[in-house]
Parts: C-alpha cells; structure tokens; sequence
C-alpha cells in the first residue's frame, strides 16, 4: 500500500492500487518508522462499514 499519511503516534493512512484517492475507502495501519509516500507490504485484518486495517508484512 501507499502510506499517505499520518494520523497519530505509529497510526497510517494509506491506499492500495485498486482503491481510488478521493471515493475508496483508506487502509488504516500501525507501524513505526513509516512516512507518507513510503510503500510497504500490509496484511488486511479487519474491514470496518468504510475503511479496512491491517498490519505490516516484514
């Protein structure tokens, strides 16, 4: 996924490839030394009524 962003201490938000930026759903991730236009591997873990999360795949 794309981290786009940071939303708190260790929390991302990001994308995969076949969500669209402006009407999917983000991809919510926890996870240290991560920035925004970093890529990284993540495993879904849940899907909430509009967003999904997951954690990292090292």
């Amino acid at each position: 996924m794309l981290i786009e962003s940071r939303v708190g201490e260790g929390v991302y938000l990001g994308r995969s490839y076949r969500e669209a930026p402006d009407v999917d759903p983000k991809i919510i991730v926890r996870g240290d030394g991560l920035s925004p236009g970093d890529f990284t591997n993540v495993k879904i873990t849940s899907a909430y009524t509009f967003d999904l999360a997951g954690k990292l795949r090292i």
